[in-house]
């Protein structure tokens, strides 16, 4: 349910989760001109508020953390108090963690691949080893340790990003009574042996952290995992891998090594860096072509949580409007016969009347030189009167127009209205009463008050206008990342002139494409784009080399291993290996756009079986291997062409016969030995 709980300079529009530590809150900054501002806000429990050493360790972390700005780290823009609660503002990550990952990817039956889970772990390597290696203006190293390396704090962006969150702040949990008594609880699994101990640690603990979350990704296990969380920090603590290609036999013997390479009991024998174990991820993923590209990781995400996206969609769509009622609610003036103190929001009205009572105020009061010509003018209509009687009243009309108080404007949310008139003492009249004629009006001028404001902005800053084109048409135009909700072809107006704005097509099937323009005032551009169509490719190898490929019962006229570059996504492909002497093998895939995968199947050999005498006898050699010596019956032997070489060493004679092995048939020979 939508929230619409003013914090601060903030509006609280959602509260995500509660932990041991604080409150997650979707939340909203408002500023001026349109201006919003999506984010999380993290509220510290009001308990640990009270908590001295907490709360200062708190403060310095958040601090350090502020500073980075990575990528793969969801930043955070804002530390402070409000009340009694301390809080941090972060980056909004539209997105689930990798512990949500896991278990929705198991009740799919959907698993992490292991090209997903090399790409979500290099990223968080580049994440972390820029946050290890980060220096303060003077060029100090700040020493930042994560701490607490983690599927719940990994999070997959339904965009296909990597972001890592919560940095530095399991030190300051640390600190409190709180966590011997559960906060961490779920966390120990994922903590370096050091860590267990409560040694010391480096960097060099989070890179074991996060050898525990690849582990986990390549086999869907949990590497620690006890009975009681004693019994977990037990296994943490012997740090004892088991290989993973014992539970997943796929994973290959590169991605092994670097595994157990992080996962190393003494630090001194794991990666000294995080960088260094990106290094080797990436050496693998680029020479083995597994990298699937962020599309693919996004098309992934989608496929997974499309029923939650568009929940959450709409619950940011119901956050909109609830906002914006209660920014409106908030800026009215407040109605009724009731004087109540106005509110914050008020303020900027209240303060436009109170200069327009002051200025008619003193137009009234104004200066002698008035009364002066108020005398002239009597004494001229005096005089008038005496000669003409019949023009008296219209020089009365003149000095009642004269001395008639001005109508006010009343400024309301930026727009100009006309209000009632203003009565004979303005400093006695309430606001209430003011504010009645300017609500009722609101409806009926609200497409005039929108014209006058395009208006004056137009004057001020000037517009321009674009026509956006694409072959083929029908995608989606995004205008400085914010979705318009047209489609190409499409005419888009009042752009603030003298400025960049970014353009960006999206459409399902192609390549993203964006350009960034500028445009002058009055001026009217076309802006055309042609988009690159997006492949999925396929490398089709065998074991052994050299089988004939069939696509889609089509002979391809290639031989493995060879690459399918221009394979149509979303669409069913029926690949068959044929090499004599083997079993066929066959298979469909279905890939996705900018998906590259491998086929590398180990054919299986065909058999059928041989029976051969000779007359006397002989001694049989099949490719320089003694059989036996004849009669030899039902010798089982792959199909294939053979020659057999019979040998008596008595009779001194020795004969060749060629032989051919038919699948699942019998070749007999006889032999005389003359």
């Amino acid at each position: 349910m939508s929230l619409k709980i003013p914090f601060g300079k903030y509006y609280l529009t959602e509260k995500i989760a509660t932990g041991g530590m604080a409150e997650l809150y979707r939340a909203k900054r408002i500023g001026v001109a349109g201006f919003e501002k999506l984010l999380v806000i993290k509220k510290i429990l009001p308990h640990l508020s009270l908590h001295e050493e907490f709360v200062s360790m708190f403060i310095n972390e958040a601090k350090i953390a502020a500073q980075l700005t990575h990528t793969n780290i969801a930043q955070i823009f804002d530390l402070g108090k409000i009340e009694d609660s301390y809080y941090i503002a972060m980056e909004y990550v539209w997105g689930k963690d990798l512990k949500a990952v896991l278990k929705k990817g198991k009740e799919k039956k959907l698993p992490v691949s292991m090209e997903h889970a090399l790409q979500i772990v290099s990223k968080a390597c580049a994440a972390l080893d820029y946050a290890h290696k980060k220096k303060d203006l003077k060029g100090h190293e700040l020493n930042l340790i994560h701490r607490d390396v983690s599927p719940q704090n990994i999070i997959v962006a339904y965009e296909g990003d990597v972001k890592i969150v919560d940095f530095g702040i399991a030190k300051a949990a640390s600190k409190t009574s709180d966590t011997r008594t559960g906060v961490l609880k779920g966390k120990i699994a994922y903590m370096s042996p050091e860590q267990a101990w409560g040694r010391p640690i480096d960097r060099r603990s989070d890179i074991f952290s996060l050898g525990i979350v690849l582990y986990e990704l390549l086999t869907g296990e949990m590497l620690f995992k006890g009975d009681t969380d004693l019994n977990t920090l037990e296994k943490v603590r012997d740090a004892k891998v088991i290989p993973p290609t014992r539970i997943n036999k796929e994973i290959p013997k590169e991605i092994e090594n670097i595994l157990l390479k992080a996962l190393a009991k003494e630090p001194q024998e794991r990666y000294q860096s995080a960088s260094d174990m990106q290094n080797d991820l990436e050496t693998y993923i680029h020479a083995n072509k597994t990298m699937p590209g962020t599309l693919n990781l996004q098309n992934y995400m989608h496929t997974l949580f499309n029923e939650e996206m568009e929940a959450e969609a709409k619950a940011l769509e119901e956050e909109d409007t609830v906002v914006a009622a209660h920014l409106e609610k908030t800026m009215a003036a407040p109605i009724g016969g009731e004087k109540k103190p106005a509110a914050k929001a008020v303020s900027k009205r209240e303060l436009v009347k109170k200069e327009e009572d002051e200025r008619v105020s003193k137009k009234r009061e104004g200066s002698p030189i008035k009364y002066i010509i108020l005398v002239l003018l009597i004494f001229i209509a005096g005089s008038v009167f005496l000669i003409k009687p019949e023009l008296l009243l219209s020089a009365k009309k003149a000095i009642s127009d004269y001395l008639k108080p001005p109508e006010p404007v009343v400024i309301s949310q930026g727009q100009i209205e006309q209000a009632q008139p203003v009565s004979e003492k303005p400093a006695e009249r309430p606001v209430e009463k003011e504010a009645i004629p300017i609500v009722q009006k609101v409806e009926e001028k609200k497409a005039e008050r929108i014209d006058e404001k395009r208006e004056i902005v137009s004057k001020q800053l000037g517009y321009g206008g674009i026509v956006i084109e694409s072959t083929p048409l029908g995608a989606d135009i995004f205008l400085d990342n914010k979705d318009t909700g047209l489609k190409t072809p499409a005419s888009i107006q009042n752009l603030t002139a003298n400025e960049g704005h970014n353009i960006r097509l999206t459409l399902k099937g192609y390549k993203e494409w964006s350009d960034t323009i500028s445009i002058k005032e009055n001026e009217r551009i076309t802006v055309t784009s042609k988009l690159k169509r997006l492949y999925a490719s396929v490398l089709v190898d065998s074991k052994p080399e050299g089988a004939a490929i069939f696509i889609n019962n089509q002979d391809t006229g290639k031989k493995t291993p060879a690459t399918f570059v221009e394979i149509n996504p979303n669409e069913p492909y029926n690949i068959k290996l044929h090499l004599y002497g083997y079993e066929d093998w066959g298979r469909t895939i279905t890939l996705k756009e900018e998906e590259y995968t491998t086929l590398s199947p180990k054919l299986s050999r065909l058999y059928g079986s041989l029976t051969i005498n000779a007359i006397p006898w002989a001694e049989i050699y099949i490719e320089g291997e003694s059989k036996g010596t004849t009669p030899l019956a039902g010798l089982r032997l792959p199909v294939g062409k053979y020659s057999v070489k019979l040998i008596n060493q008595e009779l001194k004679i020795e004969k060749i016969v060629d032989v051919k092995i038919e699948h699942n048939e019998t070749a007999k020979v006889v032999v005389e030995m003359k």
